[in-house]
């Protein structure tokens, strides 16, 4: 059978195509992408960034996708974070209608400063098609146009946009802080990039400026700045910190980024990645002490050449701008130099600090007939060249008392004497070097040690203008059998002290691969072993090293220091606890003996306290194997009395009472 079909039935066929058609585009996408770095607070991603509006005047209105837009909190448009400080949205409006809008945050309005942008609203005309809108960045103070942007237009440079919330517990109470100091200095320092970069370790050229003048406000504290870099910069990686003016670094690790190929910003930070400050810092004092008498023997230190001591650290700018608060004094008829020196920061706060020698350059040139001079920080035997550290208490009615110590934590049994020399062994396996970044070729480089004390290597001869370089020249490691095991002697001749803070390298004269070591916050920045006198005071012809392993990352190992005072390690079992024994005999004239255990490898401190409370004689300082210790105190030197001995660990703290009669 035909079927005929009549001119009617043609006619609901294209208008049912037509409806179909007239459905399917009767809305467009609108997205959104917008930048929270200019709004006048610190966002974090995990807050609400609405979208709010009407569309054709109307609000609340149902948009084709089910959301709600409306000039209040029934708006459902709610921008999901992309990372950091840029925030994406895609809805639908109805095609030939208006669309109307500002971006809010509730955060913003809960802190006092609105909840939404500046400036006028923002329109989407009505039309047809999808539209994609350009990056907005938040509009602060003024109307802006809608694509507007805080980066200047400079030919071939990428902007970085940094920013960082100062009103921290580590910023005010470590790095100095102070937002009403007007000649305050907030900056960016780092790696130059060999010279590609805008920043630089040792000089702030990246200064950072307060967001608002207005105390009060959540961006009081909020320093931000942008840095340009050379296209040619884009993919390289940049360490930096934030630094305070003169000295007052962040705590906490190096930061990086790796350079875009556009400009962008960085999402922001705490000063430190210290938690705000709710609390004012306390004023007290510390009294630094510490014997120089090894220095003293080994001739390197002498106050009538005018060398000085000074202590630096997180609570004076890591400086000697003002000697009041780092210069120390020696003590009348003693080779103590100490000072009591005001801190102001947070009680439990641990400030972190070393001693540092100012010799007199001229005088010191001129008696040894050298052109360089070991003046500088310390490299303390007990923290692997790290840091010293003390935990503050702020109590503003007395002072704290760190007890005497030496410089380096040179104990008098470290000192080898003029006229001895040491022959040490060293071996170390660089099989892992040769999966280093830059491989290890057994062929073509050479293998030595870096030591890393600027004393140590005047004493021995050995002190460059860049005082910390590899020494191939005094010992230089070779493999005869190609088993990767690299062997060398370094001999080590008095007066110096016989203890080694170093590092493997491999390379060539020009340059060099160092392992990495820990950082100045930490035990195992270096290598650091000890050559032992013989039982009866002499010193061994040669001392060999254990054989070590080339490690191109991470901490790397260390021995306690064998010269602690009066202290032997007593043969059995490991401990499971921390503990200290009552003296034996007591009352005692002039000497007594007590034993301690030690349940894990940690730092331990021993110190013999007057009935006032004054520290009087430091017995051990430094990292301790777990053990049980046995130490012979002599009191020769003191008067008649009663004493305590007090045993610090990181989490516990014994003491116990003796009597020294005479």
């Amino acid at each position: 059978m035909r079927i005929s079909t009549t001119p009617w039935r043609w006619l609901v066929v294209l208008l049912a195509i037509a409806g179909f058609a007239g459905t399917a585009h009767a809305q467009r996408t609108v997205t959104l992408r917008l930048n929270t770095a200019t709004a006048p607070d610190t966002l974090r991603t995990t807050d609400e960034v609405q979208v709010r509006g009407a569309v054709a005047g109307q609000g609340p209105f149902t948009l084709p996708d089910g959301n709600v837009i409306d000039w209040n909190d029934n708006t459902t448009l709610k921008p999901s974070n992309a990372g950091g400080d840029y925030w994406d949205i895609s809805f639908q409006i109805p095609d030939d209608q208006e669309l109307k809008y500002k971006f809010y945050a509730q955060l913003l309005e809960d802190d006092g400063v609105g909840g939404w942008e500046d400036g006028g609203d923002h329109a989407v005309a009505a039309g047809t098609g999808d539209i994609v809108l350009p990056l907005h960045y938040y509009e602060n103070g003024e109307d802006k146009a809608y694509d507007w942007s805080p980066f200047a237009s400079k030919e071939d440079s990428i902007g970085v946009l940094f920013r960082v919330f100062m009103a921290t517990e580590f910023a005010i109470g470590q790095a100095g802080y102070d937002r009403e100091n007007e000649n305050q200095i907030v900056g960016l320092r780092g790696d130059p990039l060999n010279g590609q970069g805008p920043l630089d370790w040792g000089v702030t050229k990246m200064t950072l400026s307060p967001e608002s003048d207005q105390f009060g406000r959540p961006d009081y504290h909020l320093y931000s700045g942008i840095a340009y870099y050379p296209e040619s910069a884009a993919g390289t990686t940049q360490p930096y910190k934030f630094f305070v003016e003169p000295s007052g670094w962040e705590g906490s690790a190096d930061r990086t980024f790796t350079v875009p190929a556009n400009d962008t910003t960085l999402h922001w930070v705490y000063f430190s990645n210290s938690t705000p400050s709710t609390a004012a810092p306390s004023e007290s004092a510390v009294i630094f002490s510490v014997d120089l008498t090894p220095l003293e023997e080994i001739g390197v230190f002498d106050r009538t050449r005018g060398d000085t001591l000074q202590v630096r650290g997180e609570f004076n700018g890591w400086n000697c701008e003002n000697p009041d608060l780092c210069l120390l004094f020696r003590q009348p008829g003693e080779p103590v130099y100490e000072q009591l020196i005001p801190v102001t920061s947070f009680p439990e706060t641990v400030l972190r600090y070393k001693f540092f020698l100012e010799i007199n350059d001229v005088a010191f040139m001129e008696e040894f007939g050298v052109d360089v001079v070991p003046s500088g920080w310390e490299e303390p035997l007990s923290t692997t060249g790290a840091d010293r550290s003390f935990e503050f208490t702020g109590d503003p009615r007395g002072f704290q008392d760190l007890g005497i110590q030496r410089f380096n934590d040179i104990q008098p049994g470290n000192i080898l004497p003029e006229g001895s020399a040491v022959e040490v062994d060293f071996a170390v396996d660089m099989t892992p070097a040769l999966d280093a970044a830059e491989p290890f070729d057994p062929a073509t480089h050479q293998v030595t040690i870096q030591v890393e004390d600027p004393i140590w290597l005047f004493t021995q001869g050995l002190l460059q203008e860049e005082q910390f370089r590899p020494i191939p020249d005094a010992v230089l490691l070779t493999d005869p059998d190609g088993d990767m095991v690299f062997e060398g002697t370094l001999t080590v001749t008095g007066p110096t002290y016989a203890a080694l803070q170093y590092k493997y390298a491999y390379g060539t004269d020009n340059s060099w691969n160092l392992e990495a070591g820990g950082t100045t916050a930490g035990l195992g920045r270096r290598r650091t072993r000890f050559v032992a006198a013989n039982t009866d005071g002499s010193w061994p012809s040669t001392w060999d090293f254990p054989q070590e392993t080339f490690q191109p990352t991470g901490n790397l190992p260390f021995e306690s220091n064998p010269a602690a005072v009066g202290v032997e390690e007593v043969d059995g079992e490991i401990p499971t606890r921390i503990s200290l024994s009552q003296n034996y005999p007591n009352p005692f004239n002039p000497a007594t003996t007590f034993e301690y255990t030690v349940n894990e490898l940690q730092h331990i401190t021993i110190g013999i306290y007057d009935v006032t409370g004054r520290l009087v004689e430091t017995l051990v300082e430094g990292v301790q194997l777990a053990a049980t210790y046995r130490v012979t105190f002599d009191g020769s030197n003191l008067a008649s009395g009663i004493y305590f001995y007090q045993l610090k660990s990181a989490d516990r703290v014994l003491t116990r009472k003796m009597t020294l009669i005479k």
